[in-house]
């Protein structure tokens, strides 16, 4: 059971013409609770300015967030766009979770391990060239099969895993040498 601190009451969201009612943990902001339901998130890689892995309730997500016309956020997640109205709350609710999120050092051309986990299937070959989005490797980590995807075009540079082996969070798994 989660203890619930300091939650702000009552910011609402409008996603694709449907309302939510979302409170965010003033503390940690890793915490919300949408529409009564408990959501725990943890951003675990920033690639670039606007692509981030998230574990959200400890399932990965890769999420592309774009500002369209400083009023919306466009929000894509396993190829569907979500539009998001925000206000000038929640923006600033938006950037200080992304500040207080660890972005990892790596770059987008390293693909790390966002938990401890079992490496289950490579999906790529050293020398494979791979587009953006490409799937790559499949990790077990909490009795979940979770598949990373390339954030970058390019050539499979390294690939440090072994199928069946355990790896540690942050375990570097695959370079990409980009175009």
């Amino acid at each position: 059971m989660v203890k619930l601190r300091g939650f702000m009451e009552d910011i609402l969201l409008k996603i694709d013409e449907k309302e939510f009612n979302a409170k965010f943990d003033k503390d940690d902001y890793a915490n919300i609770i949408i529409n009564g339901k408990h959501y725990h998130i943890e951003l675990l890689k920033k690639y670039s300015e606007n692509i981030f892995t998230f574990a959200v309730n400890q399932k990965l997500m890769q999420v592309e967030l774009e500002l369209v016309q400083d009023e919306n956020l466009l929000l894509s997640l396993d190829g569907l766009t979500y539009e998001i109205s925000i206000t000038n709350e929640t923006k600033k609710l938006l950037a200080k979770f992304l500040k207080s999120g660890s972005s990892g050092n790596s770059s987008g051309n390293i693909i790390k391990a966002p938990m401890p986990g079992m490496i289950v299937k490579i999906l790529v070959e050293k020398g494979s060239e791979i587009a953006k989005g490409d799937k790559l490797i499949i990790i077990e980590a909490m009795k979940m099969e979770n598949a990373l995807t390339s954030p970058v075009s390019g050539i499979i540079k390294t690939i440090n895993a072994v199928e069946g082996t355990a790896v540690e969070k942050d375990t570097v798994l695959i370079e990409i040498e980009m175009y």
